[in-house]
């Protein structure tokens, strides 16, 4: 099951799809009226103003008009008014222990000149993600800071097969950037979770990452079945490929997630490919499903092709 974006209308090709934009509050979106700015209606009037959404699509990359709870905007705010302190522009690279608590070793981000500043603390909590987390007490290792973390540090990271694989129409008067980023979701089956996502209109770039899907599984590699792809449409391909302009408006995202059991291992060590410079990823350890994620994507892109078609 699956859904689609055609002219500005949700199209159904099977039932029992569920909606996120049925309650606001799970969204962490206000509407109220488009552009027009109210005190805080979350928090008990303790957070910032807000201003009503515009339906722009901005979600995914940053609100613009300040419509969505966001950690720097709304959670931040909050923990200021309860006294914490936010060091901006600030990158932790080291932690070490001391006789009454740790020090923690900073360095500015900004400037020509980095300058080092350490802070003495009685706990630290690590918060930066699982990849900056992983990455900085890989280094805390590394480095002899905290030399006692054990070494199955990053061995087994579980991920959430997280993939984006795109449908594109080749109208040129499709137009997608009339609603939030994410609306509606769909559970094909147990351990597949399938959301419709859309970027807002100039978002080209971040589009241009994209390239021509290629299926998995069987004797043909997918290089080979990839670069049959474009044998078979190569106009489109080299359209798809080389215009980077208004991908944003005619594409629907499908964000396929998976409960599977993938894993991935964060290695923190010397790579050739980066002149001798330390990264995090070592190996996949992940046998991906293909069917379900390009059934789907393939079912999203014959319908909104018949839907142009017959319009």
């Amino acid at each position: 099951m699956v859904s689609s974006f055609v002219r500005g209308k949700l199209v159904l090709i099977q039932s029992e799809i569920w909606s996120l934009a049925s309650d606001a509050r799970s969204l962490g979106i206000f509407f109220g009226t488009p552009e027009k700015t109210v005190p805080d209606p979350y928090f008990d009037g303790k957070g910032p103003d807000r201003t009503g959404c515009t339906f722009c699509g901005a979600c995914m990359i940053g609100c613009p008009v300040g419509a969505k709870n966001t950690l720097d905007k709304n959670y931040l705010f909050l923990a200021r008014g309860k006294g914490a302190k936010v060091i901006a522009e600030t990158l932790v690279t080291g932690v070490r222990p001391i006789s009454d608590g740790y020090e923690v070793i900073t360095t500015s981000i900004k400037g020509i000149f980095k300058k080092e500043t350490v802070y003495r603390v009685k706990g630290v909590i690590f918060s930066g993600g699982v990849l900056g987390t992983v990455k900085l007490l890989s280094q805390c290792k590394d480095k002899g800071l905290l030399p006692h973390i054990s070494d199955e540090l990053g061995n087994f990271v579980r991920t959430n097969s997280e993939a984006l694989i795109g449908v594109k129409s080749f109208d040129k008067t499709c137009d997608w950037n009339d609603q939030i980023a994410i609306t509606s979701g769909i559970y094909p089956d147990k351990t597949t979770h399938i959301e419709i996502v859309r970027y807002n209109k100039g978002s080209d770039v971040l589009l241009n990452l994209y390239t021509i899907m290629a299926g998995g599984g069987g004797s043909i590699p997918r290089v080979i079945r990839y670069l049959g792809n474009i044998a078979k449409h190569p106009l489109q391909a080299l359209k798809l490929l080389l215009w980077p302009l208004g991908k944003a408006a005619s594409m629907s995202v499908l964000l396929v997630m998976q409960t599977d059991k993938n894993h991935l291992k964060l290695g923190y060590k010397k790579r050739w490919w980066r002149l001798g410079d330390k990264s995090k990823l070592d190996h996949y350890g992940i046998v991906r499903t293909y069917h379900v994620k390009n059934t789907h994507q393939r079912g999203c892109a014959v319908h909104i092709d018949q839907q142009y078609r017959e319009g």
